[in-house]
């Protein structure tokens, strides 16, 4: 007899999430730092190999520590919070591998709800999220697409609790990792990859190849970052080009982004090791 499509799932993750701060010219303006418990319990039903959709409730406890630059405007220079409710998610997923795919398609969708509690204050908020990506592959040509959308959904006037980034090589290449930050994001990419024939380099036989990357993206702001340069609403686009090995150690990356935003004097970086 075939086993039910039906799974049930506990889990704990301790989160330390640092969200870069810089001024126009590239100086340090402290980091915004957020460390987070959630509890997640979930029952799911699969019904095709690829497919799964599920639900279940969760709660998060954590805490913002805002530097000085922060914690003049809002105006505390710590935020704990307790989040509690429920959540959706389904996904599908024929990719071929999660660090260099060469064909199939993600796609995952989520939708939580919940009640939130911080600084005496109660209230409800939604958060929304999609990311689809699609890989294809002629001989050792590889083209991948990547979409994303994630928006949290609160009361205007407070702090969003959820704090969605970009920033990182290919995923708004040229800026540091969780530099772009706020209550929504929009982000799409088109990356080539050329994969170099095993037989000329082979590393533990693992692929070797070379790429470029054409991004943009968008990031509503909130409260947390609100001292920025760059206005709501700016759409910014950037690309890279990269050297990547599929190594037994995970994905290593040497490359060098661009970005054309005027939120730093040096939308540039060069990357190493892994790209996440």
């Amino acid at each position: 007899h075939d086993a039910l499509p039906i799974f049930a799932e506990l889990n704990a993750e301790q989160n330390h999430t640092i969200f870069a701060l810089e001024d126009y010219s590239g100086r340090s303006s402290g980091e915004l730092s957020q460390r987070e418990l959630a509890l997640r319990a979930a029952f799911g039903w699969e019904p095709a190999d690829p497919l799964q959709v599920s639900i279940g409730v969760q709660r998060r406890d954590g805490r913002f520590r805002l530097p000085s630059v922060l914690a003049q405007q809002l105006p505390y220079d710590s935020l704990p919070y307790l989040r509690q409710g429920s959540l959706w998610q389904v996904s599908y997923d024929t990719l071929d591998s999660r660090s260099f795919p060469s064909r199939g398609v993600r796609v995952e969708a989520n939708w939580q709800r919940f009640h939130d509690d911080y600084l005496n204050v109660r209230s409800r908020s939604e958060t929304y999220g999609l990311q689809a990506q699609a890989a294809t592959q002629w001989q050792s040509h590889i083209l991948r697409g990547r979409v994303r959308f994630d928006r949290v959904d609160g009361p205007n006037d407070l702090v969003e609790l959820d704090q969605f980034s970009l920033g990182g090589l290919l995923n708004l290449s040229g800026y540091p990792k969780n530099f772009l930050f706020g209550s929504e994001i929009q982000f799409g990419s088109l990356v080539y990859q050329y994969q170099w024939p095993e037989s000329r380099l082979s590393l533990f036989k693992a692929p070797f190849y070379l790429g470029a990357s054409l991004e943009r993206g968008l990031v509503r702001q909130s409260r947390f970052s609100a001292f920025r340069d760059v206005q709501v609403g700016d759409w910014v686009w950037a690309g890279s080009v990269f050297a990547g090995w599929d190594s037994p150690l995970g994905p290593l990356y040497l490359g060098y982004g661009q970005a054309e935003s005027d939120a730093t004097e040096q939308p540039y970086r060069c990357y190493y090791r892994d790209w996440e």
